[in-house]
């Protein structure tokens, strides 16, 4: 429970720095899907986990059925609703109500999902993802599916489908600051640094196991993007940073298996400080290796020459 907790990379924190940094795509593209599968994977195992915590049952025998069950259910009912939503808002109320609107939505995505036993959080991201994506789905298709008249004339439709994006970009964009102020306050409030004392042992082991893990991983998967500079080697080592999941996850096991994991929110704070620390570093690092070897290529260059 406690590696599924602290396993994941956050996205939200990746794309920041990846935007920052001067980096090679195919570098860029891996740490994206590395930070992007990673929170998916956290939710649904520390879910999973809860779930035969509570039920019992066979370990293995769930994982291997229950939760690629549970994860083609929650992706199919958030994209159908991604789907329909972003056609028949227009139609329901003014522009001036789609955020409250919207937000509605995904309250009663995320519980029903729940309800049923699935991820709700999957499945509100798969929710979030389909409404900014969406437009890139031709209308007229749409129309056939859901049996929404579209207007007469392509550009009508062009403008209200950029409208509707931009307004929905703009409510997830808002609304993703405010889960995160308020994840990460509720976390200030929830951890009691004192904790670690009595889990001194743990909280070392733990930190020292995500660096060990990252270094191996980054050694074993090198081939796949060509990691021939040691600039890539030390972004990719060091661009690992925990951060809303690992902490929204840290509170509902605290709260779902009680006293026993009294520690998990301070041991969630300290990696998440440890980790983007580390990035804070690398990305000097990797900033200044940039510098040098842009001010040293003329030198080689002419040397060669």
């Amino acid at each position: 429970m406690v590696g599924a907790v602290l396993g994941c990379t956050s996205s939200s924190i990746v794309l920041p720095v990846l935007q920052q940094l001067e980096v090679r795509d195919p570098l860029r593209v891996i740490l994206l899907i590395d930070s992007s599968l990673g929170d998916v994977l956290a939710v649904t195992t520390v879910s999973a986990l809860l779930d035969f915590g509570v039920g019992g049952g066979s370990l293995v025998g769930g994982f291997l059925v229950g939760v690629p069950l549970k994860m083609l259910a929650s992706l199919a009912a958030a994209i159908l609703a991604g789907a329909l939503w972003s056609r028949v808002l227009p139609l329901l109320s003014e522009k001036r109500f789609w955020q409250a609107v919207t937000f509605s939505v995904v309250l009663l995505l995320y519980s029903g999902t729940e309800a049923a036993g699935h991820s709700g959080l999957l499945s509100v991201l798969a929710f979030g993802l389909t409404l900014a994506n969406v437009r890139r789905i031709d209308p007229r298709l749409l129309g056939i599916f859901f049996f929404v008249d579209r207007p007469r004339k392509e550009n009508q439709v062009h403008q209200q489908q950029q409208e509707h994006h931009v307004q929905l970009l703009a409510f997830y964009s808002e609304m993703a600051f405010l889960v995160r102020t308020f994840f990460f306050v509720l976390l200030g409030v929830v951890v009691d640094v004192r904790d670690l004392k009595g889990h001194l042992l743990l909280t070392l082991g733990s930190l020292g196991a995500l660096v060990v893990a990252r270094a191996v991983a980054v050694k074993a998967s090198r081939w796949s993007w060509g990691a021939t500079e040691r600039r890539d080697q030390g972004i990719a080592l060091s661009v690992f940073p925990r951060g809303l999941i690992t902490a929204v996850l840290a509170i509902q096991v605290l709260n779902a298996q009680g006293k026993q994991f009294d520690f998990l929110p301070a041991l969630a704070f300290a990696t998440i400080v440890v980790t983007n620390v580390l990035v804070i570093f690398g990305s000097i690092w990797a900033k200044r290796g940039g510098r040098l070897e842009a001010e040293l290529a003329p030198v080689a260059e002419n040397t060669a020459r």
